[in-house]
Parts: C-alpha cells; sequence; structure tokens
C-alpha cells in the first residue's frame, strides 16, 4: 500500500517537453504509461522504490506554464516552474532543472543526472561548392599576377623577335604570335624554338616558373575534385555568432524574451549591443520557430552533452536542422528539484535515486528517447580560448559570498552534528599515490601548508575548510599495503583495495574518486558524481602510415593479374588478327610478341601499328577508353598518395577490434594484477574469456615493468576522465612514446568519493559543501600542475612536399627495371644458342648438299652418225 511522508500525494509538476516527457505521461501514476518519457520514467521508478503517492500537475493546463524552466525577474522572484517551486504551488519538478546559484536559494537539488551546454540550432547549411573549380586554385591577385607575367614575357618575346629572329609580317601578327607562344609555354605546350640567345633563357627561365605553378594548380584541382562533401558550417562558438548578429547576417528566435547567456564579459557587452540593433524574434510554438530558423534565424538552449557526441550534429534530418554544441560554454549539471519546504522529501529522494543513478544514461538513451545525434560532415579544429581575469574573478566573488551567506545561516548546527558524527577524533581519508589526484606532499596534509597536493586532494581540501572538519591522512600503500587497487570483488563476497577498507571501516572516506557501480553501493555511500570516465587503452606510439611504395599500392593483387589477363587475352585476339585478316609475314612467335607489346603500349597510351581492320579498330578503340580512366586513377592514386599527410597505424579503435587482435595473439593485455578487462557487451564479455584463456593477462606490480611491456606491444587497459581526451587518440607520454586510445563505444561511467557504510550522515553533509564547489571541479582538475587535456595524435593534417628519392621511392622501379634487363639478358642467350644452333645446321645441310654436287656422273652415249 503506497502511502505519502506529507499526508496527500506529492504534487510533481510538469509540462509537455520531448523527450523527457510526452506521450500519456499525464494519466501517471493512475494509468500505464509505455512511454511517457525519459525523465518522467526515471521518477516513476523511483516514486516505486520509496511507494510513494504521487500525482502529475500539467503545468501548462493548471498554470499556464509551458517551455519555461524558471529565468530570474527583475524583483527578483522566478517565472515559470521555479516560480510555482518558490511559491509552494508544486511538491517537485517533473523535468531535470540547470543547479545554479541562484536557483540553490529557492529549491532543494536532488543528485546531478545529466551535463548539460549550450547549443545553438540552425537551418542544414549548404554544402562547400567545389564545381567551379577553374578558378578557384588561385586568388584573384594571383590571376592579375600571371596575366601581367605573360603580358610582360610576350613583350620581350616580341622585341627578340625582331631583333633577333628577324621574322616576317606585320607587328601586330608578331605580338600576337609572342603572346600565343607564352601562353603555350605556360600550359606546357610547344612553341616555336628561337636562334636568340635570349629567348632561350626566357624560354628556360620561364619553363622553371610555370611547371612549379601548373604542378600546383593541377594537385590543387585534383583535391578540389576528390574532396569530400562538407557543410558550410556559419559559426562555431558564441563569439563568432555574436559577429553575425552585430553584421545582422543572422538573429535569436526563442519562446519567451530570455536573453542569451554570455559566457564571457567580452560576450556579455556585445551581446547587449547586438540585441539593441538586432532584436529577439519570440514566436509561440514549435511550428513557428522551425520557420524562423528556415528563414535564417538561431535558437538557443543547453542540451545534454551525452547526446551531442560531435561538435555539429543533425538535429531533425526531417526539417533540415542541425544543431552546433558550443564547446567554450560552461557545462552546467542538472537535477530535480524540490520546493523549499520540501527538504526532507529531497533527502529521501536522493537515497533513492542513488540504487538506479549508474542507469540513468540507459534510459536517456533508450528507444523511443533521446539518441545521440548523428556528426554532420564537418571537420572541426579545436581553438584555444582565453578566460577573460574578470569574469573568472566576479565568479568566485559571487561564489564566495553565497557561501558566506550560507555558511553563516548553519554554522552553529553543523558545528554540533560535526562534533557529534566525528566521535570526537580527526576523519580518516585513505589513499595511495596517483598522479595527478595525489601525490608531491599530499602526506602532510592538513597539519601542513602543500601548495600542489593533487587535484582531488585539493576538492577534499576545500570541502573541509568549507565544513570545518578535523581530517587526517592515511596512507594506505604505508599501513595497509594497499596501492592502486580501487576495490574489485573477491570470491568471498568482500572486496579488495580502498573499498575493502571503507567496507571493513578501517578509514571513513577514499581520498580519490571511485567509480560508481550497484555492487558497489551496498558496501560504502558515494557522494555527488563529479566526473566523467571511459575505457581507455594506453599502447606504444604507433608508425606512420608509409606511402613511400607506391608503384603496386594503388591496385590489389587481383587487380593486377586482372590487367596481365586482359594484356595475355587482347594479345591473344590481335595475334588471331594479325595472322587472318593481316597476313603478316614471320614466324608466329615474333607476331604474338608484336601482340603483347602492342596490346601494352595501348594501354600506356603510346603510339602503335594502324589496324587494318574494323575487328581490331573496335578491340583497340574499346581498350583506348578502359585504359584511359584506369591510367587516370593510377595517376591520381599516385599522386594522393605521395601528397597524403602523415598519420599514425593505429591497431585498433574499439574494444571488439581489440578482441580480435587478442584472439590471434598479435598482442596481449598487461595490468598492475589480474583484473579482467571489462566488456563493453555481452558478445565481447564471452570473447574476452576465450581470449584471456589462450593469452593471459601479463601482471606487473610496478609502473616502470609496466610501460617496458607496453613497448614490447602490449596493452594497459583502465578508465580515464573524458574530459581529458577530447579525441579518440590522444597523446599520453611524448617522452616515453606512450599513445592512448579512447574507446568512444565503451562504457561511460560516474566517479565520486566514496564513505564508509557506518558514515552515511558524514556523507550527506559532505555533500551539502561539495554542491557549493562542484561547477568549478573542471577548473580544479584542469589547473596547472594537474591533469592537462591530452594532445590528439594526429594534430594537423597539411600537404606534404615530397620529392623523389630513388631509395625510398623508385626502389621497386629500379627492381622492375633489374628484373626486365635479366629477362632480357637470359632471352639473348637463348635467342644467341638457338640462332647458332640454326647456323650449324644449316651448314651442315649445306655440306650434304655441296658434297652430292662434286659427284658428277659418267656420260656414256653413241654419237649419231653424220
Amino acid at each position: 500500500m503506497s502511502w505519502s511522508p506529507i499526508g496527500r500525494p506529492i504534487r510533481v509538476g510538469v509540462f509537455e517537453y520531448q523527450p523527457d516527457a510526452f506521450n500519456c505521461f499525464r494519466d501517471l501514476p493512475q494509468k500505464p504509461c509505455a512511454k511517457p518519457g525519459s525523465e518522467m520514467e526515471i521518477i516513476s521508478m523511483v516514486m516505486k522504490i520509496l511507494d510513494w503517492q504521487w500525482e502529475v500537475i500539467d503545468t501548462e493546463k493548471e498554470f499556464d506554464v509551458a517551455k519555461d524552466f524558471g529565468h530570474l525577474q527583475p524583483d527578483g522572484s522566478f517565472s515559470g516552474v521555479m516560480g510555482l517551486l518558490a511559491k509552494d504551488k508544486i511538491d517537485m519538478c517533473g523535468l531535470s532543472l540547470a543547479i545554479s546559484q541562484d536557483r540553490m536559494g529557492y529549491a532543494h537539488f536532488t543528485f546531478p543526472t545529466r551535463y548539460y551546454q549550450q547549443v545553438y540550432i540552425i537551418r542544414n547549411p549548404p554544402e562547400h561548392d567545389f564545381r567551379n573549380f577553374v578558378f578557384a586554385p588561385f586568388t584573384t591577385q594571383m590571376w592579375l599576377l600571371l596575366l601581367a607575367s605573360a603580358m610582360g614575357v610576350s613583350t620581350m618575346r616580341f622585341i627578340c623577335a625582331l631583333y633577333f629572329d628577324y621574322r616576317i609580317g606585320s607587328k601586330l601578327s608578331t605580338y600576337t604570335s609572342s603572346l600565343l607562344e607564352t601562353f603555350g609555354f605556360m600550359v606546357n605546350q610547344g612553341a616555336q624554338s628561337s636562334n636568340g640567345i635570349p629567348i632561350m633563357f626566357l624560354q628556360g627561365s620561364l619553363i622553371a616558373s610555370i611547371m612549379v605553378i601548373t604542378q600546383y594548380y593541377q594537385t590543387f584541382m585534383n583535391s578540389l575534385l576528390t574532396a569530400p562533401p562538407s557543410s558550410h558550417i556559419p559559426f562555431y562558438h558564441q563569439n563568432e555568432l555574436i559577429e553575425l548578429l552585430l553584421k545582422k547576417q543572422t538573429y535569436l528566435t526563442y519562446y519567451l524574451n530570455v536573453s542569451l547567456e554570455a559566457t564571457t564579459d567580452e560576450n556579455e557587452v556585445n551581446l547587449k549591443r547586438a540585441m539593441m540593433h538586432n532584436p529577439l524574434v519570440i514566436r509561440d510554438t514549435e511550428e513557428e520557430l522551425d520557420a524562423e530558423m528556415h528563414k535564417g534565424g538561431v535558437f538557443y538552449s543547453t542540451d545534454d552533452v551525452e547526446l551531442l557526441p560531435a561538435v555539429v550534429s543533425v538535429w531533425e534530418k526531417e526539417k533540415g536542422l542541425i544543431a552546433i554544441r558550443d564547446t567554450t560554454s560552461i557545462r552546467s549539471l542538472t537535477g530535480f528539484a524540490f520546493s523549499i519546504s520540501n527538504k526532507k522529501l529531497c533527502k529521501m529522494f536522493n537515497k533513492a535515486l542513488l540504487r538506479i543513478l549508474p542507469g540513468i544514461p540507459t534510459i536517456m538513451s533508450g528507444p523511443g528517447y533521446g539518441t545521440k545525434k548523428q556528426a554532420e560532415d564537418v571537420t572541426v579544429q579545436v581553438k584555444k580560448i582565453k578566460l577573460s581575469m574578470k569574469t573568472h574573478l566576479q565568479q568566485l566573488f559571487l561564489i564566495w559570498m553565497v557561501g558566506c551567506a550560507i555558511a553563516a545561516l548553519v554554522f552553529v548546527i553543523e558545528k554540533s552534528e560535526r562534533l557529534e558524527n566525528t566521535e570526537g577524533r580527526p576523519i580518516r581519508v585513505g589513499l595511495f599515490e596517483h598522479d595527478p589526484d595525489a601525490f608531491n606532499c599530499f602526506r602532510r596534509m592538513p597539519k601542513k601548508p602543500c601548495a600542489k597536493p593533487g587535484a582531488e586532494m585539493e576538492i577534499i581540501s576545500m570541502v573541509m575548510k568549507i565544513l570545518d572538519w578535523q581530517w587526517e591522512v592515511i596512507d594506505t600503500e604505508k599501513e595497509f599495503d594497499v596501492v592502486n587497487d580501487f576495490g574489485n570483488p573477491k570470491p568471498d563476497g568482500n572486496f579488495s583495495g580502498i573499498m575493502g577498507l571503507l567496507a571493513e571501516d578501517k578509514i571513513d572516506m577514499s581520498g580519490l574518486s571511485m567509480r560508481i557501480t550497484p555492487a558497489r553501493m551496498a558496501f560504502a555511500h558515494f557522494t555527488f558524481p563529479i566526473r566523467y570516465f571511459q575505457q581507455v587503452y594506453i599502447i606504444k606510439r604507433p608508425p606512420e602510415n608509409d606511402f613511400r611504395n607506391f608503384v603496386f599500392a594503388p591496385f590489389t593483387t587481383d587487380m593486377w593479374l586482372l590487367l596481365l589477363a586482359t594484356i595475355m587475352g587482347v594479345s591473344t585476339m590481335r595475334f588471331a588478327c594479325a595472322l587472318y585478316w593481316d597476313s603478316r609475314v614471320g614466324s608466329k612467335f615474333n607476331i604474338y610478341t608484336s601482340s603483347v607489346l602492342e596490346t601494352f603500349g595501348l594501354m600506356l597510351k603510346q603510339r602503335v601499328q594502324d589496324p587494318t581492320v574494323i575487328s581490331t579498330m573496335l578491340l583497340e578503340g574499346f581498350l583506348i577508353v578502359a585504359m584511359m580512366s584506369i591510367a587516370q586513377y593510377y595517376q591520381t592514386s599516385m599522386n594522393s598518395r605521395l601528397t597524403a599527410p602523415p598519420s599514425s597505424r593505429i591497431p585498433f579503435y574499439h574494444q571488439n577490434q581489440l578482441i580480435e587482435l587478442l584472439l590471434e595473439k598479435e598482442t596481449y593485455l598487461t595490468y598492475y594484477f589480474n583484473l579482467s578487462l571489462e566488456g563493453s557487451t555481452e558478445k565481447n564479455e564471452y570473447n574476452i574469456k576465450r581470449a584471456l584463456a589462450m593469452n593471459p593477462i601479463v601482471v606487473r606490480a610496478k609502473e616502470v615493468d609496466l610501460i617496458k611491456e607496453i613497448q614490447k606491444g602490449g596493452v594497459f587497459y583502465s578508465t580515464y576522465d573524458i574530459e581529458f581526451l577530447p579525441q579518440a587518440v590522444s597523446v599520453w607520454d611524448k617522452r616515453q612514446g606512450l599513445t592512448v586510445i579512447r574507446d568512444t563505444t565503451g562504457i561511460l561511467s560516474y566517479v565520486a568519493f566514496g564513505f564508509s557504510i557506518s558514515n552515511r550522515k558524514l556523507c550527506q553533509m559532505f555533500n551539502k559543501a561539495l554542491l557549493k564547489i562542484l561547477p568549478g571541479i573542471a577548473s580544479i582538475t584542469l589547473g596547472p600542475g594537474y591533469g592537462t587535456k591530452k594532445q590528439a595524435e594526429d594534430i594537423t593534417v597539411q600537404v606534404k612536399k615530397t620529392r623523389l628519392s630513388f631509395k625510398k621511392h623508385l626502389e621497386q622501379l629500379f627492381y622492375i627495371y633489374l628484373i626486365g634487363c635479366g629477362i632480357a639478358v637470359v632471352f639473348f642467350i637463348i635467342e644467341k644458342i638457338f640462332y647458332r644452333v640454326r647456323v650449324l645446321n644449316r651448314q651442315k645441310v649445306y655440306q650434304v648438299n655441296r658434297q652430292e654436287s662434286d659427284v658428277t656422273p659418267q656420260c656414256t652415249f653413241t654419237p649419231l652418225p653424220y
């Protein structure tokens, strides 16, 4: 039997908002609803766990509040759902709200469930048009310079033609001829030779310079013709959008008269200027907003970064809309909100929410709800953003003022609670050295100051100062021989490492954040999640792709065999035509050899003997048409390989590819202890067991030994903060030659600090203080001396200037030439021997015939009478 802690059903205020609340959400909980929305499913699951009575309040119907989460009004109050919470007209908001300092004074927030960032929705931009490529390679100034060069050189050739060549004809004809010859040189066509030495030098220098220019022009046109389709994105960041607003090349559109939140002070000033001359266009319905976007307007909002992995994504393909995620904007946390009078309800809701917290991403991306948007075909370059010092200090000042006000109100109560819960002893914070989260002088804290104790140690220190708690650092490596082990299940059902110490109450709190899993939640209490982790693999730096041996690379072996078969087949047909139609004179072997060479010459676009019959003409015609495309492809492919940018030969990108290498024993796994790699799917889990049965994990206790194994070809596996790995493949340690691969298909997990099972109240108090610094945690972890965003493995794509060398590029051609010479020498010797044998045979026959002719027969006759 369900119950209510406040004596009546809990009023959950919500309006229709896809995909979080739609379909039959208004019927809940009286009637079942298969797909009420992702966040309505979360609320329904928590309410079932708590067994609470609740009801859905349609804010659009009851209070005329729709698509308004809450904006600060000039009188200090809030509009929308935040206003209903502040006035106690609803007990809880059924849609997650962004957690901000000004909102925290009017409502209680649950644990954060999602990360949000600013997005801009615009109509699908046109693709770059590479069709008009005749004049595209050069700028207007370059074309004018080439025209001036042609006119100048033509004038010099005209003068030389008059005074050195003594050409006959009018000066106009002579100048026109000089102009045409100059233009012919510039397009690599032959021109009339001259007897004058000045013209020889002029033509030589012109050929040398124009050769480079025409080669560049041809290469550029090839790149334009083979360039992949890409969209012409008008802007990527807020400052670029503001520039377009100031120039009135676009405008903003929204449901309400709410200004776009500026990311910097400079953007805020420029945004106000832009809004004065280019005001916001307000539209009530989604159809009207879509129409404004198709006119060129920009709709602004925030969205879950989990659903927008790419910077530019397809928003709605049918409507022709794309979304641009502003990577320079501040990431905000969102959670459900309770009215200010329902603090106890929020705490009880949080306890139940913790049980389903690891599965929230699965719910959000479930069928019928939000899906990861498909990336638009664009190339995005990350810009280095310089933060304004003034803006940073203002934010810190506001946080400090709010923190001081809250601390002043609850200081007396918390002081008594702290003394009661700590039982008169310092809180034991257990951790081991783990760069960059805890290193240097972290063991001396808090008795002695430490400038750089580690990112997570700084977070703990700041929270402890807010709470004014007594605490001490417990070095688990020294005290309990626990190092590089956050906690893994044992066969007896207990945990090893830090989790084991928390379960046995040997420490009160973990000083390093750990992954939140259902198994661990039964043995410890976790704080609010502070970071996102994903599976990574560390390998030795792979070699670059080698495009030097390009002679045979454009075609596969099957293609080369097919071309060889074509040569032999066409040669046979030509041989038959030569015998039966052309009636050539000579041995059949010589005729067939000639047919093979003529066919090979045709395939290389060389001149051969004219055909004499229609069948041969058709055969050669079709062969020329076919080989023209193949030869052009071969040339283009070789050009692309010579100008290809340097890129690393990454052995794998995802877990299933790694498992294939493990099964083939082309690599192996290495780790601190024998911990199985976590499979991202059931199929991968099964294949990992198969692979490790025949290719076990190489265990190395020390980091130095692990690096040696990686250098031998092993793969180190772990999880890492995605904030530090913006690219899928990054440089881990340039000095040691290590590369890290982030598995974009791997499991995303929350990480947080853990408290022992007996210190639930301490965890709740820690959470209250942690909320005050939660927005600044990313700044701490990315601070100087700590973690930095890893540099991409292949940073820039630039066309290489390649000079062909004998050793690097033409070795294959040299070998082909040597083999050809060797075959020619062998055939020469065979022909010489064969010719010598024929000569000897002819001599023997001649001698026999001569001997027979030397024997004269005796002639006896009787003379006739006269």
